[in-house]
């Protein structure tokens, strides 16, 4: 499940990056927006999010969380303690520095024609 990044990310990793466990996210849309929270558990079956602190109460007074869609959610904070996750972040930086550069290249030599 993808999801979008915050604009300090989204310059540095790209538009959007898989949703994990322990990353904190930002609701932008619904009941709960403007609502933060750290995600506490992926459901793929049912495309749902879950996120800590963002809970319902039960008529029998139980606290039970609320299943969130992706699509309004925003990531303000990756967890980068999976080890292929961070590996992965920084090939996509390398490739983002080396577009930048191929860029500044063309425009370079369509002034100096």
């Amino acid at each position: 499940m993808n999801v979008n990044l915050a604009k300090p990310l989204r310059a540095k990793y790209g538009r959007n990056e898989r949703l994990r466990k322990g990353d904190k996210i930002k609701v932008m849309r619904g009941k709960f927006a403007k609502k933060e929270g750290k995600v506490s558990s992926i459901s793929l079956k049912f495309g749902k999010v879950y996120v800590e602190g963002i809970s319902m109460k039960k008529k029998d007074g139980s606290n039970v969380n609320v299943p969130l869609k992706p699509s309004k959610l925003q990531i303000t904070e990756l967890n980068l303690e999976d080890k292929r996750r961070f590996k992965r972040l920084g090939k996509s930086v390398e490739k983002k520095e080396i577009k930048l550069k191929d860029k500044s290249k063309e425009k370079n030599k369509e002034v100096q024609k």
